[in-house]
């Protein structure tokens, strides 16, 4: 493979892993738009955990679920995102063994802080659209056979983006090979899922969400329990944070929109861990091994360096003209993914080691102008 190869590859590679979390992202928002909205007033106690922390060990593996919605001491839902279940049918047979370590009796969080256990609950697993109906039906046959059990039903639910440049929105439904529903008797009839997804009582319908309908959960969530993308997070942070820690001098310098003008400046893990708590993810959404590991993504792109153990000095610049290069479709479905585009060819031009003569000309050091902290009020007047 040649140099220009694995380049390509690594950008291919390193933007996918950024589209599948931010899909991941979509989808938790908009069930829990979707749910809050339709069940928060009918139970006192209902509860969406968008990013639960106790873990199940089953077989030597650690279950987390994506999300959990806790309606009342009947009932609770346990969903786990995926793009797709595995292929092979061994592997699919103990991934399903290990899904099953869920009925041990799952701890429900529910008003953010006490844990219950309801009287029943079951299991959604949510697979891409693409990737269902070989999965479906392997799951029925193991199902069917008695290969696995479940105490709680195990519901498959497939999501899709639909219409994208005309009238986007996502599609949720019920794979119904596998013949478990939900056994949400306890919600109002008039609202029941499993009646919606259901072939037998309802139209066979799905649940569908258009992005602005879950634009604020997604603002405020910003992140979901799974394996975290260092891209997607580090270009949140450039997006949306990192302005806020400039000073007003330095506020008017990145507003002159020179990508070549480079605004350093320093912060720590604690640092922006409390910032992110305080004003851009309520609800205990950060973990703080994810900045550190984002901001390591970040000295891999040479926008950041380390200088001890817990601190970091950004290395700041506006890149708004230099984003509209990457911007070839728009969707609402994501405001980062032309930032996400350039910070994955600057992270592989240094995975690959990417002949310098070839790199991009804004990280051509020699045209670059740094300003450090020290900036004084004439600079102001330049812009």
């Amino acid at each position: 493979m040649t140099e220009s190869d694995s380049f390509v590859q690594c950008v291919d590679q390193t933007f996918d892993r950024f589209e599948r979390y931010d899909r991941y992202v979509d989808v938790v928002s908009a069930w829990e738009e979707f749910l809050v909205d339709q069940y928060s007033s009918e139970f006192r106690d209902f509860s969406f955990d968008r990013f639960p922390e106790e873990s199940i060990q089953y077989n030597g593996s650690e279950l987390t679920p994506t999300f959990t919605a806790y309606f009342d001491e009947d009932y609770g839902i346990l969903f786990d995102v995926y793009h797709n279940l595995p292929r092979g049918e061994e592997d699919l047979k103990e991934f399903l063994e290990d899904i099953s370590g869920y009925d041990q009796g799952y701890s429900f969080r529910v008003n953010g802080s006490e844990s219950k256990i309801p009287e029943k609950y079951d299991i959604a697993l949510l697979i891409s659209n693409q990737n269902a109906q070989t999965a479906e039906h392997r799951v029925q046959n193991f199902l069917s056979k008695g290969d696995i059990q479940f105490d709680s039903n195990l519901v498959l639910l497939s999501y899709d983006y639909v219409d994208q440049n005309t009238n986007p929105k996502y599609e949720f439904g019920r794979l119904s090979k596998v013949n478990q529903n939900f056994r949400d008797d306890v919600l109002p009839e008039r609202k029941q899922i499993s009646t919606r997804l259901s072939i037998a009582d309802g139209g066979f319908e799905t649940i569908d969400s258009p992005p602005g309908f879950f634009d604020d959960k997604k603002s405020t969530g910003v992140l979901c329990n799974k394996e975290l993308s260092e891209l997607y997070f580090a270009c949140y942070l450039w997006h949306n944070v990192f302005f806020n820690c400039l000073d007003d001098t330095e506020q008017v310098i990145w507003q002159g929109k020179n990508p070549r003008r480079i605004i350093e400046f320093k912060i720590t893990i604690d640092e922006l861990y409390a910032m992110l708590n305080r004003k851009y993810i309520p609800g205990n959404g950060v973990r703080e091994e994810w900045i550190r590991s984002t901001l390591e993504y970040l000295v891999g792109v040479e926008a950041a360096e380390q200088v001890s153990d817990d601190e970091y000095r950004v290395k700041f610049r506006n890149l708004q003209d230099k984003r509209r290069d990457h911007k070839d479709v728009v969707t609402r479905r994501s405001d980062l993914a032309d930032l996400a585009h350039i910070f994955a060819e600057w992270y592989c031009e240094n995975a690959v080691d990417t002949d310098t003569s070839v790199r991009s000309d804004v990280r051509d050091d020699s045209t670059q102008t740094t300003i450090t902290s020290d900036l004084t009020e004439p600079e102001k007047g330049e812009y």
